[in-house]
């Protein structure tokens, strides 16, 4: 029924990456389906705390796509699933992979789009006295953390959108089937312009050593240039 799941933080291309693999015209690509998104966003401080039971979670979330599939081949691609993702390979027996993008990039859109400001949002968050920018570093931090600790493998989506080799690694890997003719109708194309975030980052040397403190080593993990560092 659920062919594999593909997680990330915010503001990271799930939206893009959820319209490429939908050209695989054996299986449906859902895209945070409503329910699934609230279910999940409810319990992940839960998760992140290592309090939830997962397995349970887990069985009920896909409860809901059994409901729903209405004997349809799907996929899942959203954020929401990332902490408890091996929970998700592990149980159902799928491929789960995540896909990163620049920090540095991430981190100024969820900021500008005011995270840590909204009090309903997010779900997982660090102390309440932590500066709204730095925040938005930890957060994504967090996230990617929480992802490398589970051991999901992750791709890069600049290198997803920009080289069908990095593409067909990750199809490979989830068992889906994209040609590069179908991935070049979205190569370089940005589905949802709130994802991407403009350059130059105008941030001040304040903010530069924020995310150098929360989020510098991640970054650097996943091969991004820290701030003030060339491309």
């Amino acid at each position: 029924m659920i062919h594999y799941c593909v997680t990330g933080v915010e503001r990271s291309g799930t939206t893009w990456l959820a319209h490429v693999l939908n050209e695989d015209g054996s299986v449906v690509v859902e895209h945070e389906p409503r329910l699934i998104k609230v279910l999940d966003s409810r319990v992940q401080a839960m998760a992140a705390q290592g309090i939830l039971d997962a397995e349970l979670h887990v069985q009920a979330r896909y409860a809901y796509w059994q409901r729903h599939s209405q004997d349809k081949e799907l996929a899942e691609v959203g954020h929401y699933a990332r902490y408890f993702a091996r929970d998700i390979q592990r149980i159902h027996g799928i491929p789960v992979a995540a896909v990163v993008r620049d920090g540095r990039l991430v981190v100024r859109s969820i900021y500008n789009h005011r995270y840590f400001l909204r009090p309903e949002l997010p779900r997982v968050k660090p102390s309440e006295e932590m500066d709204p920018f730095a925040a938005c570093c930890w957060y994504w931090n967090h996230g990617y953390e929480s992802l490398r600790d589970q051991e999901i493998p992750t791709w890069r989506l600049e290198d997803l959108n920009a080289s069908y080799d990095a593409f067909a690694s990750l199809c490979l890997y989830l068992g889906a089937d994209v040609s590069e003719d179908q991935w070049q109708r979205w190569a370089g194309k940005r589905v949802n312009d709130r994802t991407w975030a403009k350059e130059p980052l105008d941030w001040t040397p304040e903010q530069d050593a924020m995310f150098r403190e929360h989020a510098g080593r991640m970054q650097s993990f996943h091969g991004y240039p820290l701030p003030g560092e060339a491309a």
